[in-house]
Parts: C-alpha cells; sequence; structure tokens
C-alpha cells in the first residue's frame, strides 16, 4: 500500500499581501525513505468571484498567475516559487537556487509539448485549451446538463519538488538520522482570480454554421406566446456536451425582439437554472431563473449570452500549505548525484550592443542566459549574440535568434542533459487561443532563452557574451551556470 506523509508548513497562514510568501517545510529523521521525484508541494486554496446582481451565480473561473498585467496566459506552477533552498543535517547544503521560478518557467516552455501542456492534470493553473470549450477548472464544478447547480469548491494547486530542484528527481531520500529543511520563498501576490466569458458568447461556434453561441431559436416558433416564458432552446447543435458553453447556475443576460417593439424588458441578470436536450434534434434547452416577456408577445432574434458585465471583483483565499511527501516502500541505496544551478544577475545601460563578461564555475556544464525583469524571458529587440569561454569562440559565426544554430545550441544542452527538447516554436499563448474557437484575442508573447554546453572543467573558466540587437535591449538579464554536484 503506497505511503504518504503530510508535513504542514511552519508558517501558520499565508496571503496575497506579500508579506507572507516564506514557507518552511521540515521532513523529520523518521527513518522512511522520501521517493523526491513523486513528492510535491500542495498551496490548497479558494476562489470566489460572483455576479453583482444574482449572488448565487457563479462563473468559470480559474487560478491565474498575473506577472507584470501579463494576464491569461500558460503559466507554470513554478513561476509562484522565486527562490528555493533544501538543507540536510547529513548533507548540509543541497541546493539553494534563485530566480527558479524565472529558470523553470522558461525551460518548461522547451520540455513540454503543446500537447502535454494541454493535457496537465487538474492540480496545474489554466492552461489552453484545444478540447472543450470550456476547460474544467479545479476551483468550479459545472455541470452542462440536468438540474444540479454549479457551484465555486476548494481545490489545491501542485508543484512537484523535481520541477523546482534537479535533485528531488532521486526516488531514494534517506531520513535515518538526516532531517531535512525545505525552504520556499512565494510570490503568491502574484495570483490572480481568471473568468472565462468567451467573449461575452459574440463568438462564432466551432462546426461550421456560422451561428453565435448566444444565438437563440424564436420562442413558439415565431409566433406570439400566452405567457411569459422560462425556457429557451439555442439555436447551435451540441452532439457533444464539452463543445457547449452553457452550464447550470450561469449568471446571463437577454435580449429579443418584442414583436417589433424593441427589446423584450428584462428584470435584471437571469440565471440559468437547467440544462436538458431539445426533442427531436441535439439542441439545448435552457431554464431561467425569472421569466421573460408577456402573454401576446412575439420574441425573436433573441440573445443570451453571459453577464460579463456585473462581474464582482475576485478574492484568493489560501487556506494550507502542505509537503506531500511519498514514501519509496523498495528504496535503492544509490548516491547523490545532480546539477544545479548558480544565477548571477546583471544590469547595463540600455544599448544596442553589449559585451559582458562572467566567471564559470568549476564542474559546470551548461549555459543559460534570460532576459527581463519579469518571469518569461522576453527581449524583441535582440537580433544576434556570440558566446566565448577562456577567449575560444563556441560557434564560428554570430548566432542569429530563430536560426538553425540557435535551435541546435538549444538542442546540444538537452543532449548534455540525456533529454531532448519538446518543443522550439518559443511561444507562450493566450489560454484562450484556440483553434476551435473563433474571434478569440490570439495574444501571446515570445520567450528567447540563450542556451549553450560549455566544456566541463574542474577549473574556474571565463564566459564572454555578446548581445546585438535591432535596437536597444532593454539592459537586464540574468545568466545561470549549471553546475554538477555529489553527496
Amino acid at each position: 500500500m503506497e505511503k504518504i506523509i503530510k508535513i504542514s508548513s511552519e508558517q501558520g497562514s499565508f496571503d496575497l499581501s506579500g508579506t507572507k510568501n516564506l514557507c518552511d517545510f521540515i521532513i523529520p529523521a523518521s527513518g522512511d525513505v522520501i521517493d523526491l521525484s513523486e513528492s510535491h508541494v500542495s498551496i490548497n486554496y479558494n476562489l470566489a468571484r460572483r455576479n453583482n446582481n444574482v449572488a448565487a451565480a457563479v462563473y468559470n473561473n480559474f487560478l491565474n498567475i498575473n506577472d507584470a498585467g501579463t494576464d491569461n496566459l500558460e503559466r507554470e506552477n513554478v513561476g509562484l516559487v522565486r527562490n528555493v533552498e533544501m538543507v540536510s543535517s547529513k548533507f548540509g547544503m543541497i541546493e539553494s537556487i534563485k530566480d527558479v521560478n524565472k529558470l523553470r518557467e522558461n525551460l518548461k516552455q522547451y520540455e513540454q509539448s503543446v500537447a502535454e501542456k494541454d493535457g496537465r492534470d487538474m492540480g496545474s493553473t489554466s492552461s489552453r485549451n484545444f478540447r472543450s470549450t470550456y476547460k474544467p477548472q479545479p476551483s468550479t464544478e459545472l455541470y452542462s446538463f440536468g438540474d444540479e447547480l454549479s457551484r465555486e469548491r476548494d481545490a489545491s494547486l501542485k508543484l512537484p519538488l523535481k520541477d523546482l530542484m534537479n535533485s528531488c528527481k532521486m526516488s531514494s531520500y534517506p531520513t535515518d538520522g538526516n532531517s531535512t529543511r525545505l525552504h520556499l520563498e512565494f510570490e503568491l501576490q502574484k495570483l490572480a482570480v481568471g473568468t472565462e466569458t468567451i467573449n461575452n458568447f459574440d463568438t462564432l461556434s466551432k462546426f461550421g454554421d456560422g451561428v453565435l453561441f448566444k444565438t437563440m431559436d424564436d420562442a413558439n416558433g415565431g409566433a406570439a406566446i400566452a405567457a411569459p416564458i422560462t425556457q429557451v432552446t439555442t439555436t447551435a447543435e451540441y452532439a457533444d456536451l464539452v463543445d457547449s458553453p452553457w452550464y447550470t447556475n450561469m449568471p446571463v443576460t437577454i435580449s429579443a425582439n418584442n414583436g417589433g417593439a424593441g427589446a423584450a424588458p428584462i428584470a435584471g441578470t437571469n440565471r440559468v437554472l437547467a440544462i436538458e436536450r431539445n426533442a427531436g434534434n441535439d439542441k439545448l434547452v435552457l431554464t431561467l431563473e425569472t421569466a421573460i416577456g408577456t402573454g401576446g408577445n412575439t420574441l425573436t432574434d433573441i440573445e443570451v449570452e453571459i453577464d460579463a458585465a456585473n462581474i464582482a471583483a475576485g478574492s484568493i483565499t489560501i487556506n494550507k500549505i502542505e509537503l506531500v511527501a511519498k514514501v519509496n516502500p523498495a528504496p535503492e541505496k544509490l548516491p547523490m548525484v545532480y546539477s544545479t544551478y548558480i544565477a548571477q544577475n546583471d544590469s547595463y545601460s540600455a544599448v544596442q550592443n553589449v559585451s559582458r563578461n562572467y566567471d564559470i564555475p568549476p564542474l559546470c556544464k551548461n549555459v543559460y542566459i534570460m532576459f527581463d525583469t519579469h518571469v518569461n524571458s522576453v527581449e524583441n529587440n535582440l537580433q544576434s549574440y556570440r558566446l566565448y569561454v577562456d577567449n575560444e569562440a563556441m560557434t564560428n559565426r554570430d548566432v542569429r535568434v530563430n536560426s538553425p544554430l540557435h535551435y541546435e545550441l538549444v538542442s546540444r544542452v538537452f543532449q548534455n542533459n540525456n533529454s531532448r527538447v519538446h518543443n522550439l516554436t518559443e511561444r507562450i499563448n493566450n489560454i484562450f487561443s484556440t483553434a476551435e474557437r473563433n474571434g478569440e484575442a490570439n495574444a501571446s508573447i515570445a520567450p528567447k532563452v540563450i542556451m549553450a554546453p560549455v566544456p566541463f572543467k574542474q577549473v574556474p573558466q571565463r564566459l564572454v557574451v555578446e548581445l546585438n540587437g535591432s535596437a536597444a535591449l532593454a539592459g537586464r538579464h540574468v545568466v545561470f551556470m549549471e553546475v554538477m554536484r555529489s553527496k
């Protein structure tokens, strides 16, 4: 039977103020052997964002990481951890990585294919949606059929230890006579509430029929209604409910042509109470909380859309943060051999051409250069670069960004780590940009990371970096040196 140990953080409370970001765990000297590769930090949270007019209604909310105003982008959970450290009473300092969010967030863009990003589990921040119109989110329980009302619920964000530190890729970490402190500095203030509205449903359904999500059939076949109605029928047909944007407890607004007399009167925001199949086809019948129209009305051109105008302010509550450690029932006694990273931050004048010098520590095998002051490495003006180690040029010419030589260096770094590149698009997309949903903004950013293997030596070396821009460069980057360690 699988054995799990849950360790509460030493700190009692956390919030989004920016002043309660430090988190420590003590792995006791219990004698258990921990599988660090299957262990993770769990952040249990609750999202709240409702409708200002209908308090009971819920939106399809998701947890987002907002970094310097770049919202609704694909994010990695590790983007929340600025610095990480692991210290053992037996092995001493195992790893201490500064700016680990910048390092890991950018490397993940090369380590995960588009399909792998889309297939992440429910313990992740929102990822791009390819399969369903409304991607299921861990903090919302949405029902697209029946009369069970959708609701908000507590959820957990999962941060695998192996995504933070390479030493945590080992499956047999001994705790016999060995207590370990894991220290993390979060950036919880970057957490934000995202809400899916599909452009207020003023968006074409993905079936190629030219029908907007919000379009409804005329009431009573276009004839006058005998009394106020509480049901409307979608014009679009949904053979599979994953294609439907509708869910129970959704706050909506409604408009209709009232027999040529203008919009039918609506008393505030309405709410979807139930969803069922229409008889004889794949259209959906929406049951509304508040009846619309009056007897004698001819309701045509009916449109129902999510109420995006009355979204209340969102809030995030951090309930607890735990270390979930998995015990290895069949451990192997293996040496601790791993790589870790030394960060060197550099800033300089915003000029077009830059030459900088850095010390390469002993046992270094790869170098990475990441730009800008934020998590994602973006330098749109970078045109080419060249690297020298101990006055030896690493390439026989300047390396142009996006050139085959640039991608060859990236691939060689991964090969140096006995791995392979899964993605060379160098593109972080808006999570709403999908092939199925026309009309959505295709906002994205293009991260750029300089990578190169370096001669593996037991003595220090000297690195010279030359950067050439099409215009002035931002004037800030961080150099990560990947070095080998053993315990």
